[in-house]
């Protein structure tokens, strides 16, 4: 998959993880040994994988996804505007004149969709983790 080629490359992970608090936890008190046994990782993970179905067990790995067609980001327009012009603190990381130039004509041909959803959720990370609440 080109994406985790390209994320890897810079140390991202772009796959959605677990991300239960209480799996965490859970996983992070194990013993090492239920980790990783006879050069096989993920060895606990591995065993409990029997008990699913087999087309759950046996997928292969998919990046996060967005709705290619625009439908998303055009019925999100008016929420995407306010997430993202009227934030108390503006993610740094963006380019916010590009970022409304897109949101204003999300359905012209060569509009950003990809951009904008990106934008969207980059928007959101920080608001939860950064900005002053």
């Amino acid at each position: 998959m080109p994406c985790d080629k390209v994320s890897m490359a810079h140390s991202l992970e772009v796959r959605m993880p677990f991300l239960d608090n209480d799996v965490v936890a859970f996983a992070l008190g194990l013993p090492s040994r239920w980790k990783f046994r006879d050069k096989t990782e993920k060895y606990l993970l591995k065993q409990i994988a029997v008990a699913l179905p087999p087309e759950i067990a046996r997928r292969r790995k998919f990046s996060l996804r967005y709705s290619s067609n625009g439908n998303l980001v055009h019925t999100l327009r008016n929420w995407a505007r306010e997430l993202l012009h009227d934030s108390k603190e503006p993610c740094p990381f963006l380019l916010h004149g590009n970022i409304k130039q897109a949101l204003h004509a999300p359905d012209e041909p060569g509009a950003d969709q990809y951009g904008c959803w990106i934008a969207i959720n980059l928007q959101c990370w920080w608001n939860a983790y950064f900005a002053t609440p």
